[in-house]
């Protein structure tokens, strides 16, 4: 994705790149990506230059035990997302979500990139803002809440499937599976205008 682009009919004036690097996980990064940054202000994604996902992180100093990072860059220009697949596959999204119920794996990846996007906005528009990782969050939970809106039959639906699936998932799996589509269905009811990013 490179200058310019079009994503349901907006004009964003950002160049990005969306870099997977050869994995064993069959999820098209690329597209869910393209998903979630179109839901977003796109003055708020003007300079991130890319999101990576990743085996291992660039940067030596960071924690190679987290999802993901955000590289400030210099001057805000080339500011770099960073998501460890190998860390979503250990601590949150295990490979089965990627390859049988992709919404739901998609879904969680959303919170996680809205959350360093959030972490974007703070450094060059909401400084001011005191608590960055509060401000990240909420900037998380409302790009998190659009998507779940934008694509919330097909979300509901995987659930529902999920929750049904005796060979796959044992009893409590299941239930948990139908008590995440409960919850969310009464999140969406109580919310129908959605959240606004901070």
């Amino acid at each position: 994705m490179n200058a310019d682009f079009f994503l349901r009919g907006r004009l964003y004036p950002i160049n990005m790149k969306i870099i997977q690097q050869q994995n064993n996980v069959k999820f098209p990064f690329e597209y869910y990506c393209n998903l979630f940054i179109s839901l977003v202000p796109p003055s708020d994604l003007i300079g991130i230059s890319e999101i990576r996902f990743i085996e291992r992180f660039i940067h030596p100093k960071s924690n190679q035990k987290a999802l993901a990072h955000y590289l400030r860059g210099m001057n805000g220009k080339t500011a770099v997302i960073e998501i460890h697949i190998p860390n979503l596959l250990k601590l949150n999204i295990s490979q089965i979500y990627y390859e049988m119920y992709p919404e739901i794996a998609a879904l969680n990846i959303s919170g996680i990139i809205f959350h360093e996007i959030g972490h974007h906005v703070h450094q060059f528009k909401r400084h001011s803002v005191k608590n960055i990782e509060k401000f990240a969050d909420s900037y998380s939970k409302a790009g998190y809440f659009k998507y779940l809106q934008s694509r919330q039959q097909k979300i509901l639906k995987s659930l529902t499937w999920a929750s049904i699936n005796l060979i796959q998932w044992n009893k409590k799996e299941r239930a948990e599976f139908k008590k995440s589509k409960k919850k969310l269905t009464i999140w969406l009811k109580e919310n129908p205008k959605g959240l606004p990013f901070p």
